[in-house]
C-alpha cells in the first residue's frame, strides 16, 4: 500500500465538490486532495458510501484527540466496510443532522 503522510511541513490543498441532479438529489460527491507529490481525488456515487467515509474520518478524530490518556489503546485500527449497513445508517444520520445544524 502505498503511504500518504500529511503534515504541517507538506502543503495540501483540499478541494470538495458536489454535482446535484436535481431538488435534493445528489449525484456525486468528491473530494481532491491537491500535494506537492500528487493528487487523490475520492469519488462518492451515493450518500451511503460517503457516509461510511464520513463515520470513519470521525471515529478516527475522535480516537486520535482523546482526552484521558488512560482511556486509549496503544494501538487501534477498525475496518470499515460497504456491508456494515448499521454504521452507514447512524453516519447518514449525522451527516444529515450535521447539514441542518451548520450555519454559515
Amino acid at each position: 500500500m502505498a503511504d500518504l503522510s500529511l503534515g504541517a511541513g507538506r502543503p495540501y490543498s483540499l478541494v470538495t465538490t458536489i454535482v446535484h441532479r436535481g431538488p435534493g438529489q445528489c449525484k456525486l460527491a468528491q473530494l481532491d486532495l491537491h500535494m506537492t507529490s500528487g493528487n487523490i481525488r475520492l469519488r462518492f456515487h451515493d450518500r451511503q458510501s460517503l457516509a461510511h467515509f464520513c463515520l470513519a474520518l470521525d471515529d478516527l478524530a475522535r480516537e486520535a484527540l482523546l482526552p484521558n490518556p488512560a482511556a486509549y489503546r496503544a494501538v487501534r485500527t477498525q475496518v470499515y466496510t460497504d456491508h456494515d449497513r448499521h454504521s452507514g445508517a447512524v453516519a447518514e444520520q449525522r451527516l444529515i443532522s450535521d447539514l441542518f445544524a451548520t450555519s454559515f
